[in-house]
């Protein structure tokens, strides 16, 4: 089956804390960029997305503010973090494309199946 979600880090619940962080603000920073998209809306008003973009800009600099202080505090380290998290997004990336081939018929279920298989294995291959 293709799945996209990647494996639990672990029992530490500061490593679960910062993947949880890190997604947040994350999110809050692609809807902020995904905003101006909403003014050729009719009936909203510039100042209504502005104040949703203050809103997504305070939400992003709390995550980080947290994700600091808990790199401080935890003794997380930050590059084990961001490895993690960038094989976690390439597999996401990766089977969301697969899927997107096979749901259009440019490969079968099979395939796609098989390329998930393979991608997985090369991304936690990759960095050890």
């Amino acid at each position: 089956m293709l799945t996209a979600l990647p494996q639990p880090f672990g029992e530490d619940m500061h490593e679960v804390g910062y993947a949880e962080l890190s997604a947040r603000q994350l999110a809050a920073r692609r809807a902020g960029e995904e905003l101006d998209r909403f003014r050729s809306i009719p009936g909203i008003h510039d100042r209504l997305v502005e104040e949703a973009r203050t809103v997504f800009e305070h939400w992003e600099g709390a995550a980080r503010s947290r994700l600091g202080t808990l790199e401080q505090k935890a003794g997380i380290d930050v590059r084990v973090m961001h490895r993690r998290q960038a094989k976690a997004l390439t597999k996401i990336a990766a089977i969301g494309a697969l899927r997107e081939l096979s749901s259009v018929g440019i490969i079968s279920s099979a395939v796609a199946e098989r390329a998930a298989e393979r991608v997985e294995r090369e991304i936690e291959a990759a960095g050890q």
